[in-house]
């Protein structure tokens, strides 16, 4: 049954109830109207609703609340992605705030997880590479605190600088003496900085063959002292067969996987 009905069966029935008594009370006073077997229902949502007792009748607009009340807005800025460098950023971080109280003293607190960052509404500091959640505190000394996050992105998406030149492009004559053909091969990173770099040698004709001498090896791959690698080569190719290539190639990884390579040759001619 409709809530509507039930209400006009309970008015109904307590109209007629009253009748009831009424009739065997005796006739009613000239001045008192009797209640008629007809009653109109009200709707729920026209009866005015009644305060609890130590509550507003109705909720303060935001401009009637006094100071103490009202709450700190706080934002920590928008979420941030940079590139790593020497291992991490420099990153600026401004926040703003409304509603503090001019005559109060206001601390600034950016925090990720318990570690302290910085002190000011706008500061600048350094964060390692990775994902950062950081915290902005706004605390007044009357007791009232306001609290906002944002993400700062640290990323590596720059592949390693490969360092590969050659000293010689062609080695002759084939006198099968080893040649200097590249030093001062390393690698660099902008986030990592100084990472290794792995050199590899190879040749398109046999290490010992028809006609080149049988000397081996035919490469030599050295560390120098600063850390750096040289290749050395030797002249010679094989007599029956055409031009001799070796190819070298320096490849180095990032932290983050970013890959880079180099790749050279050098030719030991059949004929000059």
């Amino acid at each position: 049954m409709p809530s509507s009905d039930r209400w006009r069966v309970r008015a109904t029935t307590a109209a007629w109830l009253a009748s009831a008594l009424l009739a065997c009370a005796g006739p009613l006073p000239t001045d008192v109207a009797r209640p008629t077997s007809s009653v109109a229902a009200t709707a729920l949502d026209e009866v005015e609703p009644v305060p609890l007792p130590g509550l507003p009748s109705k909720p303060k607009r935001i401009d009637q609340l006094l100071p103490d009340e009202q709450a700190l807005i706080v934002d920590a800025g928008t979420a941030q992605s940079l590139e790593c460098v020497n291992g991490g950023a420099m990153v600026t971080l401004e926040g703003n705030v409304l509603g503090v109280d001019a005559a109060r003293t206001v601390a600034y607190r950016w925090t990720e997880g318990e570690a302290l960052i910085a002190e000011a509404l706008t500061a600048t500091v350094f964060l390692p590479l990775g994902t950062h959640q950081l915290t902005l505190a706004v605390i007044e000394d009357g007791g009232r605190v306001g609290l906002a996050t944002v993400e700062v992105n640290v990323v590596d998406t720059r592949a390693p600088e490969v360092s590969l030149v050659l000293l010689l492009q062609r080695l002759w004559p084939p006198n099968h003496t080893m040649q200097l053909v590249a030093s001062g091969i390393g690698a660099t990173d902008a986030c990592d900085g100084a990472i290794g770099v792995g050199v590899t040698v190879s040749s398109n004709q046999p290490i010992n063959g028809r006609g080149d001498g049988n000397t081996q090896p035919d490469w030599l791959i050295v560390q120098a002292a600063d850390g750096t690698w040289e290749v050395w080569l030797r002249a010679e190719r094989a007599g029956p067969l055409t031009d001799r290539v070796y190819t070298l190639t320096a490849a180095a990884g990032d932290g983050s996987g970013n890959r880079a390579a180099v790749t050279h040759q050098v030719i030991v001619p059949h004929d000059p």
